[in-house]
């Protein structure tokens, strides 16, 4: 039954908070913002930087995003999927943010925060379950396991950025270039 609430193989509530925090209710700037904030636990001032705008702004706008959604009775699911073409483009774009978070953190001394890659590779691979038809979530999660298979390689044993053409590429996570390949293909 097409316009059936999705079963995605599971108990994802993380995709859930993301399609919530994605619902077309909320202005277009706020939704991949309050993604960022809700899944990614970036605070507001992170936020901001990310998108160029000023901290107080962005803590408003994270603020209105949630009494929003609680006061429309905005539901945590994934839509119908009648209604998942308005939300997706917003949703891959916050799985993609989520994972370049944790590829190069903007908070902290680390290089990379893993824990937030993963995160965003899994979410990925939920909607890529979800939806195995849609070439756009394909082709994120192609580019993000391909990415991600550069992990161990990009960075030093001092915790310094190793450039692609410097990476021993022994190290490389072959299983996620050749799941990167076949999705591509």
């Amino acid at each position: 039954v097409r316009d059936a609430r999705i079963d995605f193989g599971g108990d994802d509530d993380r995709l859930r908070l993301v399609f919530t925090c994605c619902h077309p209710a909320l202005a277009p700037e706020t939704r991949v913002a309050l993604t960022l904030n809700a899944v990614s636990g970036l605070d507001a001032a992170a936020i901001a930087r990310a998108f160029l705008v000023d901290e107080r702004a962005m803590a408003q706008r994270l603020t209105r995003a949630k009494r929003k959604i609680r006061d429309a009775g905005i539901p945590f699911c994934v839509p119908p999927f009648g209604q998942l073409g308005e939300r997706l483009p917003d949703v891959l774009k916050a799985v993609e943010l989520v994972f370049n978070e944790g590829h190069t953190a903007a908070r902290g001394a680390a290089l990379d925060a893993p824990d937030l890659a993963d995160e965003g590779v899994r979410l990925a691979r939920s909607l890529h379950a979800m939806l195995p038809g849609e070439t756009e979530v394909s082709g994120l999660l192609a580019l993000l396991l391909d990415t991600d298979a550069r992990r161990a390689a990009r960075v030093d044993a001092s915790g310094g950025l190793v450039r692609l053409p410097d990476q021993d590429r022994s190290l490389w996570d072959r299983d996620k270039v050749a799941a990167a390949r076949k999705l591509l293909a």
